[in-house]
């Protein structure tokens, strides 16, 4: 390190001074003279310098001075001087015990300088102090080289020469050994410091990883020779910020990540280092991307793509391949999680484009982990374009792209990138199994976080075991929703609350919120597997929750989510309470989200909102008898199958096609005549469709309600047209139905079908007389009536049944 020292004037004013006398003048310049060389010349050497007169050194040092540049010897220049100039002179250099050279030395000074004659003594005494301290100048210091050592014994020598400048350049030689060596131990304890950075990497201590690489930065000395070592830990250091913020979901660190990378662009000059330059965006990008992942809003990704860009004007193709190809990966990272918060396919499809640009270069015989890393990340847009498109032939590309990351991320090479491809697989399970009803993918996708959640552990992995809690809960809610075991949607509820210890609004805003949501949903469903409203009550609390996230200016396509399943979780509170204003509060919410799931942008959610309309005025119809709402309701449906078809999304369509028909049959009983009958007919066609996919193997007890209203409707139909095959034709549908209900214990259910299968056998055996066929209307309306009133249900018709049934038997011999 060079210290530079700074002389401070100090000006002493004295009160009461008064001006000296005229005569004192020669006792003010030997003072002056004494200060000057106190410590280093005795008091003999001070009468003798000091006695001479100024005139006479005035003469010296006019005669040096004009001889300067004549004279290069010394003692030349001592001879050529007047004698008696050479005696006093050779008196003064004695006096001062000075060398030859120093002395002529002194006076070039005294002439270069411009000295006053009254300061020429004093001055002279001054030069003559500094010479007596540079005598000093060979001592040997700790850590001095032999080279060094013999600069300082040239400096010496040089001094007593008088050869000032040669003595100038040679300590100048040894400031530039010396801070050279000084760069080297300062380089050396960077190079330690890093070190323990290293040591704390391998720890997981990740602050304190980066608070080492910070201080070898600072370490390193300036200059241009250590330029890339202090680039090097600067990188390092922001690295390890950004592990802290994605690892623990800590912002903070994120935050700081990204200002690292924006400051190491300060000392990467394009111009000069543009491969270098494109790293750092790169790596710019990447700590923007996972903090924008962990957000609501796209900022932080826009902005990652930006940066990605940038890399991608240095890093081409030609240029750097890998390199190339690796961002071109990142740049699709980044596309897809704007397209999952913009909606549409647009940038999900762009992704896809830079996926396999990517793959074009990482071939798996040429960079196997890359070509793995890109399998999966290609697996993750896929599903989401899949999901968001329709259909199943995305999902099914998505699938094998992640078994092709498996085929090099294996759980004993990489566990933890292992895990991630696993979990991947295991969404696109999930979807699949959404899509098509497939309690098979469902249990697959189960299967898959649970084996994740083996490596990603909440003491290694905190963020990631949070995740793949909240993947687990996904994949249990559509296993208990499709086949409605409360026990899976128990576990659904318990896996999100897990995963909400972990993705807490704090660390993962954007994460949180979605757990809540879905949190939520698995609440709904499961309330309908028991009695009261507190798990509807604490849904709508969930759904609310999101929404401290999931803004309409922010989000508008997971707000229009929370507040769709907001007001499905009104009608089911509504249905349960019997309270249609509930039901009422939740119909305009459904034409809201409507503003912002629209057919154009998201066409499937679009489609499910015009479903939930539609049960929600279908409900409202069925208490006000208001046929205005029904036709609205059968309108919603239609739309809504004009986009959820059974091939781009079986489920949906099933499910509205089952709704369809219920409004369709309210409809026809509302109506007289042909177009009654009409109607019915469309009803039971629609709930004949909805079985093609709700099927007895995959979705029993749904099966057998829908078998229930397919028989019921052909009873009543056969009344209408006075049609006894009807009657024939429902009466084996019911006893299907009534015998998977039993076995399910459902008794509700097997109430509702057994009431069904007695009107179906009263219009038999009424008209044929057949006392044995009545004999079981009466047992079953017997059985449907004790079951309701134990229920609290009203048991109207069904008595109305018992009497007619009764009537009929009293009629028969």
């Amino acid at each position: 390190m060079r210290i530079t020292a700074t002389a401070v004037a100090l000006t002493f004013f004295l009160e009461g001074w008064s001006p000296t006398p005229a005569e004192a003048l020669g006792d003010t310049e030997a003072q002056n003279c004494a200060v000057a060389i106190a410590g280093s010349v005795n008091a003999s050497q001070i009468s003798n310098v000091c006695g001479v007169p100024p005139e006479v050194l005035a003469a010296i040092v006019k005669e040096f001075s004009e001889a300067r540049k004549a004279y290069q010897d010394t003692n030349k220049t001592l001879q050529e001087l007047a004698d008696e100039r050479r005696q006093t002179v050779d008196n003064v250099r004695q006096a001062l015990d000075l060398t030859n050279g120093q002395i002529r030395a002194a006076f070039e000074i005294l002439g270069e300088t411009n000295v006053p004659s009254e300061q020429l003594a004093r001055k002279l005494a001054e030069i003559a102090t500094k010479f007596k301290d540079l005598q000093s100048i060979a001592a040997a210091q700790p850590g001095d080289t032999l080279e060094v050592i013999s600069l300082k014994r040239q400096a010496e020598a040089a001094t007593k020469a008088g050869e000032l400048d040669k003595a100038d350049a040679l300590l100048a030689d040894i400031d530039d050994k010396q801070a050279e060596a000084q760069d080297k131990l300062a380089a050396n304890r960077a190079t330690t410091l890093a070190n323990r950075g290293d040591l704390a990497l391998g720890r997981l201590r990740y602050p304190e990883a980066a608070k080492h690489f910070a201080n070898a930065a600072s370490a390193i000395p300036e200059g241009q020779a250590y330029s890339e070592q202090r680039r090097d830990y600067l990188r390092r250091e922001a690295s390890a910020w950004y592990h802290q913020g994605e690892e623990y979901g800590d912002n903070s660190a994120g935050e700081t990540a990204v200002a690292r990378e924006r400051r190491l662009l300060d000392f990467t000059p394009r111009s000069e280092l543009p491969l270098d330059w494109a790293t750092t965006q790169n790596d710019l990008g990447v700590s923007l991307f996972a903090l924008g992942e962990r957000e609501s809003g796209t900022a932080h990704l826009e902005e990652a793509v930006v940066a990605y860009r940038a890399a991608l004007e240095e890093r081409t193709r030609e240029r750097v391949p890998l390199d190339w190809a690796q961002t071109q990966s990142n740049l699709g990272i980044a596309s897809w999680a704007i397209g999952e918060h913009s909606g549409g396919t647009d940038r999900l499809e762009e992704a896809v484009v830079a996926f396999r640009a990517a793959l074009e270069v990482e071939t798996r015989e040429r960079a196997p982990f890359a070509w793995a890393q890109t399998q999966n990340n290609l697996g993750v847009v896929l599903r989401s374009l899949g999901a968001r498109a329709g259909g199943t032939a995305n999902l099914e590309q998505a699938v094998a792209a992640s078994r092709a990351a498996l085929q090099e991320w294996t759980r004993e090479r990489t566990p933890l990138d292992w895990a991630r491809a696993e979990d991947n697989l295991g969404l696109t399970y999930w979807v699949l199994g959404e899509r098509e009803n497939d309690a098979v993918r469902l249990k697959e996708a189960v299967a898959a976080f649970t084996q994740v959640l083996g490596e990603w552990t909440r003491e290694r992995v905190p963020m990631r075991w949070g995740a793949a809690q909240s993947s687990l809960g996904n994949a249990l809610r559509a296993l208990g929703e499709h086949g409605d075991n409360a026990a899976s949607l128990e576990a659904a509820v318990t896996a999100y609350r897990a995963a909400l210890q972990e993705l807490t609004r704090e660390r993962a805003p954007f994460d949180w919120a979605t757990t809540q949501n879905n949190l939520g949903s698995a609440l709904v469903s499961l309330s309908n597997h028991e009695a009261g409203t507190s798990r509807l009550d604490e849904a709508i609390t969930a759904f609310n929750a999101s929404l401290q996230e999931w803004t309409r200016e922010r989000e508008p396509l997971r707000w229009a989510m929370a507040r769709f399943n907001t007001a499905n979780a009104l009608v089911a509170l509504g249905r349960r309470q019997q309270d249609m204003a509930q039901v009422e509060n939740a119909i305009p919410i459904y034409r809201e989200v409507l503003e912002e799931w629209t057919r154009e942008r998201v066409p499937l959610d679009w489609a499910q909102a015009q479903t939930g309309l539609g049960g929600a005025l279908a409900i409202l119809d069925a208490h006000g008898n208001d046929t205005a709402l029904l036709q609205e309701a059968v309108a919603a449906y239609r739309s809504a199958l004009e986009e959820a078809t059974r091939e781009r999304a079986p489920f949906v369509w099933a499910t509205t096609q089952a709704a369809l028909g219920e409004a369709l049959w309210m409809y026809a009983k509302r109506t007289k005549g042909p177009k009654s009958l009409e109607r019915g007919k469309a009803a039971l066609a629609a709930w004949r469709y909805s079985q093609l996919v709700f099927t007895r193997e995959q979705q029993p007890e749904r099966w057998a309600n829908i078998q229930n209203s397919i028989g019921y409707g052909l009873v009543i139909t056969g009344e209408w047209e006075n049609d006894v095959s009807r009657f024939a034709e429902a009466v084996p549908i019911l006893r299907q139905a009534l015998a998977v209900q039993q076995k399910q214990h459902v008794t509700v259910s097997v109430a509702a079908t057994s009431d069904s299968l007695c009107r179906a056998l009263l219009d038999i055996g009424d008209r044929s007389k057949d006392r044995s066929i009545l004999l079981e209307a009466r047992q079953l309306c017997e059985d449907s009536v004790n079951a309701r009133k134990g229920a609290g249900a009203d048991t109207t018709e069904t008595d109305g049944n018992l009497a007619t049934i009764a009537a009929a038997l009293k009629s028969l011999p």
